[in-house]
């Protein structure tokens, strides 16, 4: 009886625990903030403004983005933004890419199509902490003559990584798993590969995309939304090129 009562506290302790250290690691992240961060760059004769955006936050949190967007606008800022369309719809259907989608699915055990609120672990605390899946960017108040995407392809992710690492093999299990699915238990790229893909491709070369396209933009007050863990990288990467 003692054992089962030890096994019980145990078990309620570690819980406990493990809910703490969630709620620390959400906190860090920002996932649960009531706003968003802004962050000021300039290059050259530029203005840069840096919204440290959350693909999974709190509904206030995608109200106050919203606000902050239609004030800057209202001050003559153009949006630059992550991913490449205005509504997430419009990818699935203009990309049309299984093949690409696959082999990033492969090389991150991540699905490209299923949204965060769905993505285990932290489909387990949407509930617990009032979460909702980033809103379309058309949502927000964007339109083709405010805002332009400033990202890459899953495709030019795609070639790059096969350049330096060769090609992404698919097997039965891949195919056999519908995109969308939050059932993927297929064998995935080794960790050095996937870290890989990560850091120098999903991270840098976007970022390097990005710092391209503030340079060569006529734009000259511009408003970015993209991941906050771009922001340090891009910063360091425009005074290297100041």
């Amino acid at each position: 009886m003692k054992k089962l009562s030890l096994l019980l506290f145990t078990t309620l302790l570690l819980s406990s625990c493990a809910s703490k250290i969630v709620d620390i690691a959400l906190k860090k992240t920002g996932v649960l903030d009531s706003k968003v961060t802004l962050k000021t760059l300039t290059y050259k004769d530029k203005v840069i403004v840096f919204a440290e955006m959350m693909h999974l936050g709190k509904v206030e949190f995608y109200k106050d983005v919203k606000s902050k967007i239609d004030s800057l606008e209202n001050e003559g800022y153009f949006v630059f933004y992550e991913g490449l369309y205005l509504k997430k719809s419009d990818r699935v259907i203009k990309e049309n890419d299984t093949i690409n989608y696959l082999k990033f699915r492969k090389i991150l055990n991540l699905d490209p199509l299923l949204e965060y609120s769905n993505v285990k672990p932290l489909s387990e605390y949407v509930s617990k902490y009032d979460l909702i899946d980033q809103p379309d960017y058309a949502d927000l108040g964007l339109t083709p003559e405010n805002s332009q995407s400033v990202d890459l392809p899953v495709t030019v992710l795609i070639n790059e990584f096969e350049k330096e690492k060769g090609s992404v093999i698919l097997n039965d299990c891949d195919y056999k798993t519908p995109l969308g699915s939050e059932n993927y238990t297929c064998e995935t790229v080794n960790s050095e590969d996937k870290k890989f893909f990560l850091k120098e491709i999903v991270e840098n070369k976007r970022n390097i995309n990005l710092v391209d396209k503030i340079k060569t933009t006529t734009k000259k007050k511009i408003l970015i939304l993209y991941g906050k863990k771009h922001y340090t990288p891009v910063e360091k990467l425009l005074k290297e090129h100041s």
